[in-house]
């Protein structure tokens, strides 16, 4: 089973559920097997709300992998999940998506507004 998307990665979402959600960051803090050749991940967003369970497709379909967040979290309960985001335990999780979308943000930019030998030469500055 090939995973794009794994527990601890931030990624972006790419579809409106409910309307609000096109845009932000979630936390991927679950993986699971679906059956033998299937898998899914559950995201919490930014905001707090969790979307749940993606099935491998949909992940692939609905979100973008941003980064990993470099949080090891364990999944035990929804409760607790929304009580661990209360007490601020996916703050610097967040605020790493925060920056990785700005310094990406900034390369979109260049790479649209300056010469490709620029860009390289800014590119390797960040990197």
């Amino acid at each position: 089973m090939d995973r794009k998307i794994k527990s601890g990665d931030l990624v972006i979402v790419n579809g409106n559920f409910a309307g609000c959600d096109y845009g932000l960051t979630g936390y991927v803090y679950e993986e699971y097997n679906r059956d033998q050749e299937d898998w899914g991940v559950s995201v919490l967003l930014e905001n707090g709300r969790d979307l749940g369970g993606f099935s491998s497709a949909e992940a692939t379909g609905f979100l973008e992998k941003l980064c990993d967040s470099n949080l090891d979290y364990t999944f035990h309960s929804v409760i607790r999940l929304a009580e661990d985001y209360r007490n601020g335990v996916f703050t610097e999780a967040f605020r790493t998506g925060a920056q990785m979308r700005m310094i990406n943000g900034k390369m979109d930019y260049l790479r649209q507004n300056i010469s490709s030998d620029d860009y390289n030469k800014a590119r390797t500055d960040v990197d």
